[in-house]
């Protein structure tokens, strides 16, 4: 074997590890329950507020649970199941059915993945209209896969669509201009796992059409608060002094927003109505001497009330194949975040799925992509 070809399966063989790192099917350890309350952030990006003032300002800012009884209704289909409450008419828990909570196959020891959202639910509103009594809906209507909401100000209708999708669509009995509110995107716990990691991604709307913003790698306010895995962002530094919710703010139009862990994601894909940017919060680890973050929420904020506004979520895995088209344009799948490697990570990651669809097993999806690109390469070979 010569140069080349040694240097050529050299690339192919850490791409691969790479690929098979970023898309394992089954993640790591199961995430930890919701922390507590982590509310919608008050800090402005920029300014140097004092850990204490912030501190205040979330206990100030988060609400009280209303004084009507709470209703809850499922909704699933062959990949999520979904818990929502008739306050706020959101999604407080989702099961994703295909994936195990530990490695290995689901079963009795071992259920499906769940996500928490009691502590902030996916889809909640906030905003003067909708705390209080304003957050108290009735169950008008509801299916296997449909439910409608409704009180005095808002008409809700939830779907849960194909491929781990759960559109919200909001008729507002009385539109205001000048109405600010907010729309939770839930909250994303990190793994247990030493390579865990917990970011934020999202795509900030520019006079060129918009970019893609990694936040625990980009210049933003919320990258010294995020950890990026085995190199990470933070994880180093004296947690002494830090409040235990950090919030930021991001002031800018996002065309989506994601909430990341290493394998799952939780993310707004789209809105029908342009947003003011969103507020992020990071709650800390307690019980890590240096900083680490242990959750974080965001809710996208819109400056007025339309007469009606449709959002779409996604709540799944990190899966190439299901992110390439949401979120429009260049879709999402940047949230896989190959970064260098995406030129050939791309291809290799879909034959390798493509495989493992064919004849399930990633171990033979391996054999027969090794064997493809020894058949691709058998002209090289031969002639060198």
């Amino acid at each position: 074997m010569n140069k080349t070809e040694k240097m050529i399966c050299m690339l192919l063989a850490l791409a691969l590890v790479g690929c098979l790192f970023f898309n394992s099917r089954n993640g790591g350890k199961a995430q930890k329950s919701a922390p507590s309350s982590v509310p919608a952030a008050v800090q402005t990006a920029g300014t140097n507020q004092a850990p204490q003032a912030a501190a205040a300002a979330v206990a100030e800012a988060a609400p009280s649970a209303p004084s009507a009884p709470e209703v809850s209704v499922s909704l699933e289909n062959a990949d999520l199941a979904i818990e929502l409450s008739t306050w706020g008419a959101s999604v407080k828990k989702a099961v994703l059915k295909r994936y195990s909570r530990d490695r290995g196959e689901i079963g009795k020891d071992n259920p499906p993945l769940e996500f928490d959202f009691s502590s902030g639910n996916l889809g909640g509103l906030s905003g003067a209209r909708f705390t209080g009594a304003g957050s108290v809906f009735k169950i008008v209507e509801s299916s296997s896969n449909r439910v409608v909401f409704a009180n005095g100000a808002l008409t809700r209708t939830v779907t849960l669509g194909a491929d781990y999708k759960i559109t919200f669509k909001d008729v507002f009995a009385s539109p205001a201009a000048s109405m600010p509110n907010a729309m939770s995107l839930g909250v994303m716990t990190m793994g247990t796992g030493k390579n865990d990691l917990l970011s934020v991604d999202s795509w900030q709307m520019n006079a060129k059409g918009g970019e893609v913003i990694h936040h625990c790698d980009d210049d933003s306010p919320l990258k010294p608060y995020l950890v990026g895995g085995i190199g990470g962002c933070s994880g180093s530094s004296s947690a002494a002094g830090m409040p235990k919710v950090i919030p930021v703010e991001y002031p800018s139009e996002q065309k989506w927003i994601a909430l990341k862990n290493r394998f799952f994601v939780s993310a707004l894909v789209s809105s029908s109505m342009k947003n003011s940017g969103f507020s992020a919060a990071v709650e800390r680890d307690m019980k890590s001497r240096d900083f680490r973050p242990a959750a974080i929420s965001a809710a996208v904020r819109f400056d007025s009330v339309p007469a009606e506004r449709e959002s779409v979520f996604y709540v799944g895995p990190k899966r190439q194949s299901l992110l390439w088209d949401l979120g429009g344009g260049e879709g999402m799948k940047d949230v896989m975040e190959f970064g260098m490697w995406s030129w050939i990570c791309y291809p290799i990651v879909y034959l390798l799925n493509l495989f493992n669809d064919l004849i399930p097993g990633y171990g033979i999806a391996i054999i027969l992509l090794t064997l493809l690109v020894r058949i691709v390469f058998w002209p090289l070979t031969h002639k060198s």
